[in-house]
């Protein structure tokens, strides 16, 4: 008997992962619209993802943007945040086609739907009142009506059943021109056609999502990612296209965690599909503790072939930062003259600093023309030990533990009526006191300066108290930032409003230099590891960076690919080696792509060689296992004889010969009656034995369904000769109904 356990790397065969449809070439499709030789890389005229990172923008290229009333964004198809647009009484999103719009002779239209209501328009094409439709109408039901260019009729097409509310449904529309066929999609499945000749249709003008002044008013619900096409696309178009605003991302929306979570910064930020590289206080990137070598894990919620993992990291950084070289040098200096009129009873002042010297200078001096010590914080004569002055009062002796050749963010308050001071190092109070200065007011006229101590105002530096390092991010507020406060402005950029952060506004002395503060630097030793284990450490790595990486144009996006496909459920991102803060805005996983041979296996009725149950007999037919594999989805396996809420119906199949199998779709007949939808089933497994004798079985899927769903289940990955449908349940608890399974892979020959 011929099966393989799943080991991270056993892909065997199917490792050659280009193919002809990859690489945009024509290839033969049989059982498209037009059976006719066609690119699968057909460009869409439109696609609008109706989600927070995009808006209602048209990401095709085109520029057909869109303008909305009464839509707001929320969860996605996924579960990622604010992934698509929701729609109630009233509201709509209108495209303007004007550019790149030729649908007259052909169209596809293809979109996400989660409805909530019993009716409405989804999408619609219509020129004082002529045009397209195409929506829900009688709750389940999917319609679609074209109009030709005189204002007549062309078809009215419907397909019962084929929605199921509160659920999301990936719905299509299409129209070829060559061949005269109408025809409804849902799932990547063809649900309804018709043939209604050739015509130019009336279409022009807008796009609208939603609502309509005609009857059927509004649409209730969500709807995601709609695309169009100016073209009749066939069903393996269709099911690649279903992956068209996520670029194929299966970890959007999954599971994940951290080694350490920042107050308000949970890991599923970096799985939301919102790509933004600015790290900010309400959550658009995640960021653990400053810790050993932090990580970040998603749980895919099964097993795939990964072959890439691509890392947004932060792309804002605070702007430049300032290089104060070695050696020490009394003419290495940056300044800046404050030119407020007033005076601060309290303030919090932040920089961040980087320096690798082993022992420290100034740092930070602040001087007015009556003090040349109002605020100060140095090391004496190169020491490891800092020293904070304010109004030249002493504080303390502190060992800030800064000097490490890592990136730290520090912050210092004070205020007057107590006295009280903190010194924060990367968000945690590192050293504090009370009755300092009581009652002293510092003014806003002085002189900044960095790198080194002034003894006069503006000058008087000494050779033995420069500093040599970078420098960042020195912001001033007039205020005290609370502990939340001072988190966020590590975690963020915000800038102070007495010093805010630009490095035009402050001069630069001696070998000083201006930098960018490289966003890499805070991905160097990463490492993605990949596998079917929860320990990290248990799985093998796909990838890593390393101290020389040069990132490529958009400077904060890393891809690794791993050296050949890695079957796992758990993708970790990790810096090795460093103790760090692990800051990152979006981690997107990829299969890799499958061999060339990859499809939906011909079915073949004699598959199955055991079941449950006994077959319905009707007089006429009976209803066995072979009928889910007769390509025909009329008719159906209805097994009787077993108990109410039986929880093992299967059926068990000798393929015949070994294959990779990635994805199953199980398929319910059309409701004739009432009564079907009783006996729909709700979850399943897919099994595989080593010997189906001994009964040794292992599940590599688990998958539930609502309604009559006809969409395509993967997140596993099996090779065998002998598999196991199991149903584990049904609407109502009744024996299920299946018309049809299909099975998606291939021989790995």
């Amino acid at each position: 008997m011929e099966t393989s356990a799943i080991s991270p790397r056993s892909l065997g065969a199917p490792t050659n992962f280009r193919s002809q449809r990859e690489r945009g070439e024509s290839v033969k499709i049989n059982g498209g619209i037009d059976d006719h030789t066609v690119n699968l890389k057909v460009p869409p005229v439109g696609l609008w993802p109706l989600n927070r990172e995009h808006g209602l923008q048209d990401i095709s290229g085109n520029g057909n943007h869109g303008n909305g009333v009464g839509v707001s964004f929320t969860s996605g198809v996924y579960g990622e945040r604010e992934g698509a647009a929701m729609f109630t009484d009233g509201s709509y999103v209108e495209f303007d086609l004007e550019v790149m719009m030729k649908t007259e002779n052909s169209m596809t239209i293809l979109a996400f739907v989660y409805p909530t209501g019993t009716a409405g328009p989804v999408v619609q094409i219509l020129t004082e009142g002529r045009g397209v439709r195409f929506g829900q109408r009688d709750s389940s039901a999917l319609f679609m009506s074209l109009d030709k260019g005189d204002g007549t009729r062309l078809a009215d097409l419907s397909a019962r059943h084929a929605l199921t509310l509160n659920s999301w449904n990936f719905i299509g529309a299409t129209y070829s021109f060559s061949s005269g066929a109408v025809q409804l999609w849902h799932g990547g499945l063809q649900v309804a056609s018709t043939v209604a000749g050739r015509a130019e249709l009336a279409v022009g003008g807008t796009v609208r999502v939603g609502f309509t002044d005609e009857v059927g008013g509004s649409f209730h619900g969500k709807v995601a990612c709609v695309h169009m096409y100016d073209v009749g696309l066939n069903q393996e178009q269709i099911e690649r296209a279903e992956s068209k605003c996520t670029g194929g991302n299966i970890a959007l929306g999954k599971t994940a965690s951290l080694s350490s979570s920042w107050p308000g910064l949970p890991a599923s930020l970096a799985v939301d599909g919102y790509t933004s590289s600015v790290v900010t206080p309400s959550g658009d990137c995640v960021h653990t503790d400053r810790e050993a070598d932090p990580w970040f894990k998603v749980d895919l919620g099964g097993n795939y072939p990964v072959g890439r993992v691509r890392i947004y990291g932060r792309g804002d950084c605070c702007g430049e930062h300032l290089t104060f070289p070695p050696p020490l040098s009394a003419d290495n200096y940056a300044s800046m003259r404050l030119k407020g009129n007033d005076t601060l009873d309290e303030f919090t002042l932040c920089f961040r600093l980087r320096t690798d010297a082993g022992v420290s200078g100034t740092i930070i001096s602040y001087a007015t023309s009556e003090q040349s010590n109002e605020i100060l914080l140095y090391a004496i004569n190169q020491q490891t030990t800092h020293h904070l002055f304010i109004n030249s009062r002493y504080a303390t002796k502190l060992d800030l533990g800064v000097l490490d050749g890592e990136w730290h963010h520090v912050c210092i308050t004070w205020t007057s009526g107590r006295g009280l001071w903190n010194i924060y190092v990367d968000g945690q109070v590192k050293e504090n006191g009370t009755r300092m200065v009581v009652g002293h007011r510092v003014p806003t006229n002085g002189i900044m300066v960095l790198g080194q101590d002034q003894d006069s105002l503006g000058g008087g530096f000494q050779k033995f108290q420069a500093y040599t390092g970078d420098l960042s991010g020195v912001n001033m507020w007039s205020k005290v930032l609370s502990p939340a406060e001072v988190n966020d402005v590590m975690a963020g950029c915000q800038q102070g409003d007495v010093i805010g952060w630009r490095l035009d506004e402050w001069q630069v002395g001696g070998a000083v230099q201006s930098s960018p503060y490289r966003c890499d630097d805070l991905l160097t030793t990463l490492q993605v590891n990949v596998g079917e284990h929860f320990d990290m450490t248990e799985n093998p790595e796909c990838g890593r960076t390393n101290n020389d990486l040069r990132l490529a144009e958009h400077g904060h996006v890393i891809t690794i690919d791993c050296q050949e496909p890695i079957i796992g459920r758990y993708v970790t991102v990790q810096l090795v080696g460093r103790i760090d803060f692990l800051t990152l805005c979006e981690v997107e996983v990829f299969t890799a792509t499958e061999a060339r041979n990859s499809g939906w296996i011909p079915a073949n009725p004699s598959w199955p060689i055991d079941s449950s149950g006994t077959p319905y007999f009707d007089g006429v037919r009976v209803f066995d296992a072979a009928k889910v594999f007769d390509e025909n989805t009329t008719t159906f396996w209805n097994p009787i004889n077993l108990p109410f809420m039986y929880d093992s119906w299967n059926i068990v199949l000798d393929m015949q010969q070994s294959y990779w199998l990635y994805k199953i779709r199980v398929i319910a007949p059309v409701e004739q009656t009432d009564l079907e939808e009783h006996h729909y089933p709700t979850s399943c497994e897919l099994l595989v034995s080593n010997d189906v004798a001994e009964g040794d079985w292992s599940t590599v899927g688990t998958f539930s369904m609502s309604g009559r769903q006809t969409r395509a289940h993967g997140g596993f990955v099996a090779y065998s000769r002998y598999w196991k449908l199991l149903i584990t349940s049904t609407e109502s608890g009744f024996q299920p109904y299946i018309a049809e399974v299909q099975l998606y892979g291939n021989t790995g020959e």
